[in-house]
């Protein structure tokens, strides 16, 4: 059961998945077009309220981008580009938790994407982990 659930969210190949493809482009452009706003209007912004219209479409185009990359494979957050978006969307969850100090998390997290975004490739997708190592290991072992 367990290499079912590991073949069926870490495939071999990343599924090809065109339809949902063509929406990337336009998710980045609202997602940086968001984050432009949130930034530069943080310092000026005490009532969080007032950016929600900017944070909103920052968060859930984030997220559908992520969604994109899950539903081609898993192995995206065993990644170094998905521990940075991990790592992102927690310092944006920070701003959210401490908003006195919302300016300093939303700047870490702009300049953490503006490198990841930076990286070589194989930087990028270099997986210290697979989850064949995991197999491997469960062969391996007399634990059922």
């Amino acid at each position: 059961m367990l290499n079912r659930l590991l073949a069926l969210l870490f495939p071999a190949a990343p599924r090809p998945l065109p339809g949902l493809s063509r929406l990337e482009l336009p998710l980045r452009v609202v997602h940086i077009a968001a984050m432009a706003v949130v930034l530069g209007a943080t310092p000026y912004v005490q009532d969080r309220r007032t950016l929600r219209f900017a944070i909103l479409p920052m968060v859930f185009s984030g997220l559908g981008m992520l969604g994109i990359e899950l539903a081609q494979t898993c192995a995206f957050l065993l990644q170094v580009r998905g521990a940075l978006t991990v790592v992102k969307f927690a310092l944006i969850t920070l701003g959210a938790v401490f908003p006195d100090q919302r300016f300093g998390w939303y700047l870490a997290a702009s300049v953490l994407a503006v490198l990841g975004a930076h990286l070589p490739e194989p930087v990028k997708t270099w997986q210290p982990w697979r989850p064949a190592d995991l197999q491997a290991e469960r062969a391996g072992s007399a634990i059922p």
